[in-house]
């Protein structure tokens, strides 16, 4: 499977928060640094591959969801320069990064919604049969 999600994991719950002196969070800056990152292709940029960008402070951290593995493998590069301070800032040394499959299938969820959705309903139908036949 390809690898299309960057995990930031590590930060700490003032990273989502504008501190004193900063007009934006650090979550806020690695989501506009990766949003305007350019790609080989100059009618196609890496936020058109962007399925889902979820900021997890309750977790301390971001989860970020791409279309395909060379868009992904290029935002976590860019992320790795922050982390080496070759960018225009740089993420804590606390912070982790990887780059894993997505989880989320969603073939798998609806096929597991419709096999649930067929079980419920058959046994409704026995519930409704032997209340019918008790009340008779």
């Amino acid at each position: 499977m390809e690898q299309t999600t960057i995990i930031i994991s590590n930060l700490s719950k003032n990273d989502f928060v504008a501190q004193p002196g900063k007009q934006i969070s650090l979550a806020s800056q690695i989501k506009i640094a990766l949003l305007n990152l350019t790609t080989a292709d100059p009618d196609h940029e890496l936020y058109q591959d962007v399925v889902n960008w979820t900021d997890l402070p309750f977790l301390n951290r971001i989860v970020v969801i791409f279309s395909n593995g060379a868009s992904a493998m290029a935002a976590y590069r860019y992320l790795e320069g922050l982390y080496l301070k070759q960018n225009l800032f740089t993420l804590p040394p606390t912070v982790s990064m990887s780059l894993q499959e997505n989880l989320l299938r969603k073939s798998k969820l609806t096929d597991a919604l419709t096999e649930h959705s067929a079980l419920t309903r058959e046994s409704s139908n026995k519930f409704k049969s032997r209340n019918s036949a008790d009340a008779d």
